[in-house]
């Protein structure tokens, strides 16, 4: 069985590396960037089971970046909280929010799931 592929997305470089391996070790495939639009452009080409937003990144641009991505290729995304301020979603099926590391494993686990389902 294949590993699925998770694009990670973070413009605060420890936590990118930090969050690559967390998801490494966790059994994904894992390919980060430091930059919405570097994702944006990568989207295009290559597709993903899930995509990890970062909290660093402002929560109108994550907003708008999870949007476009649910838009436009229909992939999970998870937008990392920043403490409780995060309150908002997307308002699509297939944005949710964490703030824990074993939450995040868990949410893309569930996410990917329930995207094969769908598909099968």
């Amino acid at each position: 069985m294949s590993r699925a592929q998770v694009l990670s997305v973070s413009c605060n470089r420890r936590l990118l590396l930090a969050r690559h391996k967390l998801l490494q070790e966790a059994g994904f495939d894992v390919i980060s960037l430091a930059s919405t639009f570097d994702a944006l452009n990568l989207l295009e080409d290559q597709r993903f089971a899930a995509v990890v937003v970062g909290n660093s990144f402002p929560f109108t641009e994550r907003q708008l970046f999870a949007a476009e991505v649910g838009e436009r290729w229909r992939i999970p995304v998870v937008m990392l909280l920043y403490r409780d301020v995060d309150v908002e979603l997307t308002g699509d099926d297939q944005t949710r929010q964490t703030a824990a590391a074993a939450d995040l494993i868990c949410t893309l686990n569930s996410l990917i799931s329930d995207q094969e389902e769908q598909s099968a």
